[in-house]
């Protein structure tokens, strides 16, 4: 022990080290001289790190870092000041444009206001110088033969103040005619003398003041009611298949299909396939249309079973309304629209066995069977209704959709005149207002419907009769009626529309309204149609039509004077009617005939209803006035104006205050 500690005392540390240095060194050497040389990054054999190239690299890493870092915000800068200056540019721009459109808005009010001011200024030149006219030809006259004219004889006695003085002035209407007429460009100027016109300056040679008689005479246009606008029946349809997908909600109703039990058949498999076929957008459609059309098909004719038709034509109405013009071409078009009347004729048949008057009885009860009809026939007229205006939209698919039109009014008349819920009522007469105008073969067949003489044929007057209480809706659903098969059967008939016990409902005075303004909106389409047809314009011409459209404004204008509620209904009601009875004193052969043809207190209904109504006189005992639409009045005005005398006027005036 002593020799070692000696021996430690000796040696010197540092010494130690050195000699070991040494020792690693000689074997590092014979070592690689037996080794490769070692990669660029690697440890010695003594586990010491190579760190001095690292920091090196790790340097020259960071300086590269932060060139880039000053680089990226010199950019970050650069597109800073580019961005402000652009938006800085787009809003001095947008207030450059902001303030030009207010110069030339103000610059169009500015040149309105001069328009008017003109106007009233020509307007009060013009009433000067025919004062000057009948002036000075009054005194010509006068000094011409030297006498005075001993005034007329009074009659016995004049109009009522509030009366007369509607008929001083020509009415607004007719006033808005005149002004159009003489600033209108397209009409034609008809010189009524002999005097030439010159193809120069387009000017009438001779005095238009009238000294020599070549005043103008424009041709007028003719007069269409804005009862046939279809625009607002256009855009809700629209923008019902816009925001529509197209197997959105069709799941169900294939669930529902399942348990028919479609064994004997393949084409409830073939319309499953179909669903889950890689074939998307329209192609789908039309594929699911054809399998469908297969279905209805072999369900109606060879299963002769009609309880899965309410689906089937469920899915039709669905995908049609997908894609209207690329999905249905002029051939689809009119496969469906026959396929439809011939499962509606069906249908009528069966109907047409049951008891009538079903409807008529809140104590009835209705067979399962009869509602299974109904509801093919509301999704016939479902699909027709879709199919009508998905017909508007072009001229090949309406031809298509129209194209046996002797057969396809004949079957819509037949549910017209059978005894039918309101609701399908409402469908039909929706159906023929789509019918189109052109080539005017559908509209000559609803005329000879409508004027035909046979027995149980379309009458207007039964049905403004007779419709209030005498219709029921029907809104009753699948679901309901196949349960109902299973247990009692019937289907009891309910008065009360929110007595949820019952699942039908008879119809209130608003249905009956716009059934009443259906019918009314059909009489102006047809007789609008029917002055292209060869035999005449029998609508205009029928005076019990004219009769009953009076009755029903005289009904409906009483009603808004002495029955409470649904008062706005009735006043456009009684517009439509105003609107008719216009179209007709423009269209008819002999407009002062028309009245004495109405059957006994007809004509003086139209009369004081006229009056009423461009008057708003509430009548004998009311005080509360009921306003019109201004159109409406003014309407009302002129047919007073064209058809009255002073001793018709007179007794008027009388009926109205006596």
């Amino acid at each position: 022990m002593d020799d070692d500690d000696d021996f430690d005392d000796d040696i010197d540390l540092e010494e130690l080290d050195r000699l070991i240095q040494q020792r690693n060194a000689s074997k590092s050497q014979s070592v690689d001289a037996e080794t490769p040389a070692p990669v660029a990054g690697s440890a010695t054999r003594s586990g010491v790190p190579a760190e001095r190239p690292l920091e090196d690299k790790l340097t020259v890493i960071k300086g590269e870092n932060a060139i880039l870092r000053s680089r990226l915000a010199q950019t970050q800068r650069e597109y800073e000041n580019e961005r402000e200056q652009l938006l800085q540019s787009q809003n001095n721009f947008r207030q450059d444009q902001e303030n030009e459109v207010q110069k030339l808005k103000d610059e169009i009010a500015r040149l309105k206001n001069e328009q008017t001011f003109l106007y009233n200024e020509m307007q009060q030149v013009s009433f000067q110088r025919k004062l000057q006219r009948k002036s000075k030809s009054a005194d010509d006259e006068e000094e011409s033969l030297f006498v005075t004219t001993s005034p007329s004889p009074k009659r016995k006695r004049d109009f009522g103040a509030s009366f007369r003085d509607g008929f001083g002035d020509a009415s607004p209407s007719k006033r808005k005619r005149h002004t159009r007429s003489a600033l209108d460009e397209d009409h034609t100027l008809v010189n009524t003398s002999s005097s030439d016109i010159s193809t120069g300056n387009g000017k009438v040679q001779g005095d238009m003041n009238g000294n020599d008689g070549s005043d103008p005479v424009t041709a007028p246009r003719p007069w269409i009611p804005p009862v046939l606008s279809r625009a607002q029946y256009s855009l809700e349809f629209c923008r019902m298949i816009t925001t529509h997908t197209v197997m959105g909600g069709q799941d169900r109703t294939l669930q529902r299909l399942n348990r028919f039990k479609f064994k004997d058949s393949t084409f409830m498999s073939e319309l499953e396939q179909t669903l889950n076929s890689t074939v998307t957008g329209p192609e789908l459609v039309r594929d699911f249309l054809d399998a469908c059309s297969r279905l209805i098909q072999y369900t109606v004719y060879e299963r002769e079973d009609i309880a899965p038709c309410p689906l089937l034509l469920d899915l039709v109405m669905w995908s049609m309304e997908y894609d209207p013009k690329s999905v249905l071409t002029p051939g689809g078009m009119s496969h469906w629209a026959q396929l439809i009347y011939k499962i509606l004729k069906l249908r009528y048949r069966s109907i047409r066995d049951k008891e009538e008057g079903m409807f008529n009885d809140a104590s009835m009860s209705i067979p399962v069977s009869t509602c299974r009809d109904y509801l093919v026939v509301l999704a016939c007229l479902d699909v027709l209704h879709t199919l009508s205006y998905i017909a508007l939209c072009d001229r090949d698919l309406s031809n298509s959709f129209w194209l046996d039109n002797r057969s396809a009014m004949r079957v819509l008349w037949l549910f017209l005149t059978a005894h039918v819920p309101s609701n399908a009522l409402i469908k039909v007469l929706e159906i023929l207002i789509n019918c189109p105008a052109p080539p005017y073969a559908a509209v000559e067949e609803a005329v000879r419907l409508l004027t035909a003489p046979a027995p149980k044929q379309l009458s207007p007057m039964i049905l403004f009769a007779s419709l209030e209480g005498a219709e029921a809706l029907f809104p009753i659903e699948y679901d309901t009626v196949e349960s109902l098969a299973s247990d009692s059967g019937e289907i009891r008939l309910a008065r009360d529309p929110d007595d949820y016990e019952y699942d039908l409902c008879l119809t209130g005075e608003r249905n009956s309204i716009n059934v009443r303004r259906l019918i009314i909106k059909l009489l102006t389409f047809l007789a609008m149609g029917a002055t292209h047809v060869k035999e005449g314009n029998s609508v205009v011409e029928s005076s019990a039509f004219t009769g009953s459209v009076i009755q029903c404004m005289a009904q409906a204008l009483a009603n808004a004077y002495y029955e409470p509620g649904g008062t706005r209904q009735r006043l456009e009601l009684v517009g439509d009617c105003v609107r008719y009875l216009k179209l007709v004193w423009e269209l008819h052969s002999d407009p002062p005939s028309i009245l004495p043809s109405l059957v006994a207190g007809a004509s003086q209904d139209y009369m004081v209803s006229l009056a009423r109504i461009a008057f708003s006189d509430p009548g004998k005992g009311q005080e509360e006035l009921v306003r019109f639409d201004p159109s409406v009045m003014d309407i009302a005005q002129d047919l007073l104006e064209q058809c009255t005398t002073l001793s018709e006027g007179e007794d008027i005036y009388e009926a109205m205050t006596t």
